[in-house]
C-alpha cells in the first residue's frame, strides 16, 4: 500500500513522437482552458475599474519619461537604465507599449495585466499538462494558479507587470523544452527558442535566474540520466542566469533598494527567512489578513513575537516530514523543491525593501504548491484501491469549495487594489504603525486636496518616525500650503540633517526661501538638488520659477524645457514657460505653451485667464472673452471688470 502511495506519475523514460501534440491532444485541451479563462476572466474582470496607486507606478508609468516615447533612442534607453532600482528593459517596454495606446488611462494597463495572466494560466495548464501527461493535475495547477488572492498583487498592480511578463517567458521556455524532450524533429529550434524565451524572461525580470535549476528539475521527474549532454545543454542557461544576475544585483545597489540592515544578524535573518516560508505555505490554504505590505516585526524588550522562534522548527519539521516520508514520490518531490527553487531567493536573506514578505513572490512559486496538490487529487481520483477510491467524491467536493473560497476572497482582493487610499487603508487596518503606509496615504490625501487628511497622516507617521524624510519633506509642503514657513523650514532642514543626498528636501526648502525673499539661498538649494539628481524634473520648474522672479527670463524658459524634457506632461511646467513668453510679449510660444498645459490638464484655470491675456494681447478679442467667461461659469474667481473691458473692445 506504501508503495503505491508513492508511486510517481511520469513514464520511467521519456516519451518522444514524431509530433509535439495531436489533434486529438489539441482538441481534450480546449474545453478545460475554456473553463480556465471564463473562471480566471470573472474573478478579476473588477480589478480593470482600479485605478493607479502611488505605490511606484508613478515611477514606472505617470512620471517615467521612459515610457512617453516609443522612438529608437528612448526604446535604446530602456535598455540601459534600470527603473525603481531593477533592469527589466521589456518590462518598461511593454509599459510604453500601454501608454501609446492608453496615455494614463489605468484601464488599458490592468486590462493589459490580466491579459497576461489569462495567458500564464493556459501556459501553466500546458506546462504541467506536457510534463506529466495529466489532464487532472493540469487543470488543478492552472485553476489554483489562476484564481488564487495571493495573485492579485501581481494582477491587480500596475507596477507588477514584470511579473506577469516574466512568467510568461518563463513558462514559454519550459513549454518549448518539454517540446523538445518528447519529439526527434526539430529540436535545435524547441532548443533555441527556450533559450530566447528564457533572455525575454531575465529581461522582464531578474527574478527568472531560477530556471535553469528548474530544467534540472524537470530532467529528474523525467528520469533523465545524468550524462555530459545533460549538463553541456544546460550551461548556456547558467551562465546567462549569471550575467543577468549581477546585472540585478548592480541595479538595486545603485538605488539603494538592497537594505543596509546592521542592526539585523544572521541568525534573526534565519528567524526571518523561516517565518516568511512558513507564511507562504500556510497562506496557500488560509489566505486571510492579506496585506500590500509585511513590516519587519519590532522587538518587545530583546526578543521578537514567539511565532518568529517557532517558524524554524515549523520549517525544519516540514522538511524532515518531507525527505522521511515524500523522497521517493518524485511528483512530491518535483512540486516541493519547484517551490523551494522560486522561492528561496526572496526569502530576504539578503534584504531588498522594507518588507519581510510579498504576495507577489508566490507568483510563480506556487505552481510548485499546487502541482502537489493536483498530484494527489488525480491518485485519489482515478486510483483503484477501495481505500482511496471512495473518497475522491469527498476530494473533489474539497477542491470545488477552496476553489470557490478562493474565488471569492480575490474578487474582494482586488476592490483593495481600488486606489491609494483603499491600499494603504487595508495595510493601516493590520499594521497601523506603517511609516511608508500613512506616507503614501497621506500624498493620495495631499494629491485630492484634502489637506487635513494628509496632514494628520503625516503627523502620526513622523511621530512613529521623527527621521523619516519623505514624510518630514510631505509635513513641510502641507505647512509651506498653511502659510507656517518657519516650521515648513524646520521639517526640511531635519530632512536634510538626516539625509544630505535627499534631493527633494532641497528643492522643498528652497521653496520656501523663495516665499521669505531668500532668493540667494534658494538658488544654492535648487542648484543642490539638480546636482543630487540631474533628472529630477520639479528640480527645473522650481529653479525656473525663480529664474523668473529675478527677471532672468531666458534662464527661466532653459529651465522650463528642461524639466518638460524630463516630463512631457509636464502641465505646470508649461504654464510657468507660457507666462514666461508672455512677459517676454513672445505671444505665439505663450499661446503653444497654454495650449499644451491645458491638453494635459483641461480644468487649469490659472491657464485659461493667461491664454485669455494673450489673446487680448493679439487682438483677438472673441477668444479671450470665452476664456474669461469659462473660467466665470466654473465657479471660479475672476475680476468682474476683466470681463466688461473684453466685451467692450468686442464692440
Amino acid at each position: 500500500m506504501q508503495k503505491k502511495s508513492n508511486r510517481n506519475i511520469s513514464p520511467k523514460k521519456p516519451v518522444a513522437s514524431n509530433q509535439p501534440a495531436n489533434k486529438e491532444e489539441r482538441k481534450n485541451n480546449l474545453i478545460p482552458i475554456i473553463i480556465l479563462v471564463l473562471v480566471t476572466i470573472i474573478c478579476f474582470s473588477n480589478s480593470l475599474n482600479n485605478d493607479f496607486t502611488n505605490w511606484d507606478d508613478p515611477g514606472y508609468v505617470i512620471d517615467n519619461p521612459l515610457v512617453k516615447s516609443l522612438s529608437s533612442g528612448n526604446i535604446k534607453e530602456m535598455f540601459k537604465t534600470p527603473v525603481q532600482g531593477n533592469y527589466h528593459p521589456l518590462t518598461i517596454l511593454s509599459l510604453a507599449l500601454d501608454y501609446k495606446v492608453n496615455q494614463l488611462n489605468p484601464f488599458g494597463y490592468h486590462f493589459s495585466n490580466l491579459l497576461f495572466h489569462l495567458l500564464n494560466v493556459i501556459l501553466a495548464f500546458v506546462f504541467v499538462r506536457m510534463l506529466t501527461g495529466r489532464m487532472l493535475i493540469a487543470f488543478i495547477v492552472a485553476l489554483f494558479f489562476g484564481i488564487h488572492p495571493m495573485h492579485v498583487e501581481s494582477v491587480s498592480w500596475i507596477s507588477e507587470r514584470k511579473d506577469v511578463l516574466y512568467v510568461l517567458w518563463y513558462l514559454a521556455s519550459l513549454c518549448t523544452w518539454l517540446f523538445m524532450l518528447r519529439t526527434q524533429r526539430n529540436q535545435t529550434i524547441y532548443y533555441s527558442l527556450t533559450v530566447i524565451f528564457f533572455i525575454f524572461s531575465l529581461l522582464s525580470k531578474a527574478q527568472a535566474v531560477t530556471l535553469p535549476l528548474v530544467l534540472l528539475l524537470i530532467d529528474y521527474f523525467k528520469e533523465r540520466k545524468l550524462s555530459k549532454k545533460l549538463i553541456l545543454e544546460k550551461l548556456p542557461f547558467f551562465l546567462i542566469a549569471i550575467v543577468m544576475g549581477v546585472i540585478a544585483l548592480k541595479a538595486q545597489k545603485m538605488s539603494g533598494a538592497i537594505a543596509e540592515m546592521p542592526a539585523i544578524n544572521l541568525y534573526e535573518r534565519f528567524l526571518f527567512a523561516s517565518y516568511a516560508f512558513i507564511i507562504y505555505v500556510y497562506k496557500l490554504f488560509l489566505p486571510f489578513n492579506l496585506s500590500t505590505y509585511y513590516p519587519y516585526p519590532e522587538k518587545t524588550g530583546n526578543s521578537f513575537p514567539t511565532i518568529f522562534y517557532i517558524a524554524p522548527i515549523l520549517l525544519l519539521g516540514l522538511i524532515f516530514i518531507v525527505v522521511k516520508y515524500f523522497s521517493k514520490n518524485k511528483s512530491f518531490v518535483f512540486g516541493f523543491v519547484f517551490f523551494i527553487l522560486n522561492i528561496i531567493l526572496l526569502l530576504q536573506i539578503l534584504p531588498v525593501g522594507s518588507s519581510i514578505l510579498s504576495e507577489r513572490y508566490t507568483y510563480l512559486a506556487y505552481i510548485g504548491l499546487f502541482f502537489i496538490i493536483g498530484y494527489l487529487f488525480d491518485k485519489v481520483w482515478y486510483s483503484k484501491v477501495k481505500n482511496e477510491s471512495k473518497y475522491k467524491y469527498l476530494f473533489a467536493g474539497g477542491i470545488f469549495l477552496f476553489a470557490i473560497f478562493l474565488s471569492v476572497n480575490t474578487v474582494a482582493r482586488n476592490k483593495v487594489w481600488k486606489n491609494s487610499e483603499t491600499l494603504w487603508t487595508d495595510v493601516l487596518n493590520q499594521f497601523p504603525r506603517v511609516v511608508i503606509a500613512l506616507c503614501d496615504r497621506g500624498n493620495y490625501y495631499k494629491a485630492k486636496d484634502k489637506e487635513d487628511l494628509a496632514f494628520a497622516d503625516f503627523d502620526r507617521a513622523l511621530q512613529i518616525n521623527p527621521d523619516h524624510v519623505e514624510t518630514l519633506i510631505n509635513r513641510a509642503e502641507i505647512y509651506r500650503l498653511r502659510g507656517q514657513l518657519e516650521l515648513s523650514l524646520a521639517d526640511c532642514n531635519r530632512a536634510i540633517n538626516v539625509n544630505p543626498k535627499y534631493n527633494g528636501a532641497y528643492v522643498n526648502r528652497g521653496i520656501v526661501y523663495c516665499m521669505t525673499s531668500r532668493l540667494d539661498d534658494a538658488m544654492m538649494d535648487f542648484n543642490k538638488a539638480a546636482l543630487l539628481d540631474p533628472n529630477f524634473s520639479s528640480t527645473y520648474c522650481d529653479r525656473g520659477n525663480l529664474y523668473d522672479m529675478k527677471g532672468m527670463l531666458d534662464s527661466a524658459i532653459i529651465d522650463y524645457t528642461k524639466a518638460i524634457q524630463l516630463k512631457p506632461d509636464y502641465a505646470e511646467a508649461f504654464y510657468n514657460r507660457g507666462k514666461t513668453y508672455f512677459r517676454k510679449q513672445e505671444f505665439d510660444a505663450a499661446l503653444n505653451d497654454f495650449n499644451a498645459a491645458l491638453k494635459i490638464r483641461k480644468n487649469y484655470f490659472g491657464v485659461y485667464f493667461y491664454r485669455s491675456k494673450v489673446y487680448k494681447a493679439r487682438k483677438d478679442y472673441q477668444n479671450a472673452l470665452n476664456d474669461a467667461l469659462y473660467i466665470k461659469e466654473s465657479g471660479q474667481p475672476i475680476d468682474e471688470n476683466y470681463i466688461v473691458e473684453l466685451r467692450n473692445l468686442l464692440q
